[in-house]
């Protein structure tokens, strides 16, 4: 079958633009009717009435990506996925006649008796495959001659690369929406700034002047001072709202596996890297990455970091191109930078490349005023996710919640009331649900009540109670996440789990396999 110039010339010019969208990741939206044009442009050349490219899903069913037909009443034929299976199995291109497929019946299912040819191409290579080009005609036999299985095999290494992109790009969407959706678990409150004490105000102004700049800033604060959702306040007040706030915590990453986090890596870089991953740097691109828990990274770790900011440039892991950074660095650390800078765990010139502008988070003890106000936020919050409604908190408790010193700030008195809200049995939230001591009552004396000695014995044993309440509430603050609890008390994590078997120490809810 003989060709016209002037189509075989347009199909040249539809790879070429086929091949610059493939290559460029801001064509991607754009791809699969690209894509779709130019399978129909091949139809006539190779003689095929239909074309398919399949992509193959995690399970190892196949899916339409993009298909096309000359002629409408082909549509309905089915397709046999044992064929695409076999196809991609086997790593080559596979052309068949229908009227010599009964020795083939076994192997590939049934077919329409009234299709004449079938080619079907790999999308990718070999064993890499992700997809089959399929086609398929009823009017000729063996319409696909060899001739063009170089125009097909340029067009699915095309198509590969594309889709790989394409694949990327819907893991970036998967991700970023992961994000909003754990911003939306968290309600109202992960996005409303709550108090009116001259602490608050001072904050909220200095958040509304960094909106109009792109200046790195530095939060610092106690743990539980809320330095995530004033990080989204920064964002939130800049020209990037729009774009996305990625948050990163740097404490729950592992140490292996830190740099592919926030830089991404390739396909093969170390073992288990299956395939291409962007890192927490490409997700936050045209907005905010917040980085939680500066301190705790690495010192190489660190080197990198520095290069980022000064020169805005990172590799993948594993990789060899640069790609250039657009985003703004929020950052935040609960512990003395400048101690730790002494100390030799963090670098100097880091520390001075960060600290450009520093947002100090006051603890909920200075700000005293505003826990009746952030009280009264959370049982909005928890109104609005559990099924029983709390329409106040008595004025006992109100004063206890006044009185208490907060070593766990904001996120403790989250918890207390959240624990409050599950043990009300009214429509109102008493002192006797907090689970605080009340005021004028002294620590030793509720231990003495619990069954605990209000002196020790032993000076052993006050070390050990010390221990034990120490490790317990940091615990609590970090969720009972035993890593970040080890690396928060400079310990190992098989050593938090020896002292939370010799102090009975539990964590909520049902035991998990790591707790046996």
């Amino acid at each position: 079958m003989s060709t016209p110039p002037d189509t075989t010339s347009s199909a040249l010019e539809g790879l070429e633009e086929l091949l610059a969208a493939a290559d460029q990741p801001g064509a991607m939206a754009d791809f699969p009717s690209l894509l779709s044009r130019m399978l129909a442009a091949l139809l006539p050349i190779v003689g095929a009435e239909r074309g398919r490219v399949f992509i193959r899903e995690p399970q190892g069913s196949f899916r339409v990506f993009v298909q096309t037909d000359q002629s409408p009443s082909v549509r309905e034929l089915p397709v046999s996925q044992t064929l695409l299976a076999r196809v991609l199995r086997e790593g080559r291109p596979l052309l068949l006649d229908t009227f010599d497929l009964a020795s083939e019946a076994a192997v590939v299912g049934s077919l329409d008796e009234s299709l004449r040819s079938i080619l079907c191409v790999p999308v990718g290579s070999g064993g890499e495959a992700a997809g089959v080009l399929y086609l398929d005609s009823r009017v000729e036999r063996r319409a696909f001659s060899e001739k063009d299985r170089s125009l097909l095999a340029t067009f699915t290494r095309i198509a590969a690369r594309g889709m790989a992109r394409a694949a990327e790009r819907d893991e970036l969407a998967n991700d970023l929406e992961r994000y909003r959706r754990l911003a939306a678990d968290e309600g109202g409150e992960a996005r409303v700034l709550v108090g009116g004490s001259a602490a608050m105000k001072k904050l909220l102004g200095e958040v509304r002047t960094l909106g109009a700049e792109e200046t790195t800033v530095l939060i610092t604060g106690e743990s539980g001072t809320g330095k995530e959702l004033i990080a989204r306040a920064v964002h939130d007040a800049s020209a990037r709202r729009a774009r996305p706030f990625v948050p990163v915590h740097c404490m729950a990453l592992s140490r292996e596996l830190v740099e592919s986090e926030l830089f991404g890596h390739e396909k093969g870089a170390f073992s288990g890297a299956v395939a291409r991953r962007v890192g927490r740097f490409e997700l936050a691109q045209g907005g905010t990455l917040f980085l939680d828990e500066i301190g705790e990274l690495s010192l190489d770790v660190q080197v990198k970091l520095l290069r980022v900011l000064q020169e805005r440039l990172f590799e993948r892991v594993g990789g060899t191109q640069t790609v250039r950074l657009d985003a703004r660095l929020v950052l935040a650390t609960n512990i003395d930078l400048e101690e730790a800078v002494a100390k030799g765990k963090f670098r100097e010139d880091l520390y001075y490349r960060i600290n450009v502008f520093r947002l100090r988070l006051p603890a909920l003890r200075e700000r005293r005023e505003d826990v009746e106000a952030l009280a009264r936020h959370f049982v909005e919050h928890f109104n609005g996710r559990m099924r029983k409604k709390i329409k106040g908190i008595s004025p006992e408790a109100l004063t206890a919640l006044r009185a208490h010193g907060w070593p766990g700030n904001i996120r403790e008195l989250r918890n207390v009331v959240e624990q409050a809200f599950l043990r009300a049995t009214g429509d109102t939230i008493e002192a006797d649900t907090l689970g605080l001591t009340p005021p004028g009552r002294t620590t030793a004396t509720a231990a003495a009540s619990a069954g605990e000695p209000s002196y020790p014995a032993s000076l052993e044993e006050a070390k050990k109670l010390f221990e034990a309440r120490h490790i317990s509430r940091h615990l609590e603050l970090n969720g009972f996440n035993v890593m970040a609890t080890a690396r928060q008390l400079d310990t190992t994590k098989v050593n938090i789990y020896r002292k939370m078997k010799e102090y009975g120490i539990h964590r909520p809810g049902p035991p998990t396999p790591e707790d046996e």
